[in-house]
């Protein structure tokens, strides 16, 4: 068997990349799963977002890195990749992002103040987000804490305009015919004001 006969198997039994909507790697599929499923969760949708996770990779890479970001709010950030939630979200803000370093984020994240109504959904305003992206960046010196970022949103949605008919009004037959038509010479205004005030009898 030839050495290139060999690596086209190796390559056809080789495990295919994991490509799913909660995140690009299966560390972020399964924190979002744990979110997703968990028992005080308080939202009753929550789905995974592609693109949410592409922005949540971005920001644990850029987290981890030590990246200059200029100050850019977590709302800003998502904003600018492409993701957008009603407009009455503040741009300079944070109503979107959850943090967490370590071996255990869910953990961290139920347990903390600053995160806790977020992931779960508590509350009036976070219990309306029903989309979630988990980013996950490991890095090479085992010394430095694997990096998490959480992204839980409401999309916008185009308002829905229900457009409802009013019936027509009825037309008065002083504010059409004249005073003393009844007694006009011109048949055609008088033949008018006749059917109108028919109409206006009958209803």
């Amino acid at each position: 068997m030839s050495i290139y006969v060999i690596l086209l198997f190796a390559l056809s039994i080789e495990k295919p990349a994991v490509t799913n909507n909660c995140g690009i790697n299966n560390q972020s599929i399964d924190l979002a799963h744990q979110i997703i499923s968990h028992p005080e969760q308080n939202r009753k949708t929550l789905k995974c977002s592609a693109l949410l996770s592409e922005i949540a990779q971005l920001k644990a890479k850029i987290i981890a890195s030590d990246l200059n970001q200029n100050d850019m709010t977590p709302n800003e950030f998502v904003v600018k990749q492409g993701y957008r939630f009603p407009n009455y979200y503040p741009l300079h803000g944070n109503q979107v992002e959850a943090v967490a370093k370590g071996s255990d984020p869910l953990s961290y994240l139920i347990n903390s103040d600053k995160h806790r109504d977020h992931v779960l959904g508590l509350g009036d305003f976070f219990s309306l987000q029903t989309e979630i992206g988990i980013g996950f960046f490991k890095d090479e010196d085992p010394a430095t804490p694997n990096q998490w970022v959480v992204l839980i949103a409401q999309p916008w949605q185009a308002p829905k305009v229900r457009y409802k008919m009013a019936p027509p009004k009825p037309v008065n037959v002083k504010d059409v015919c004249p005073s003393g038509w009844e007694n006009s010479a011109d048949w055609q205004l008088k033949r008018k004001c006749e059917k109108l005030d028919q109409e206006a009898n009958q209803e």
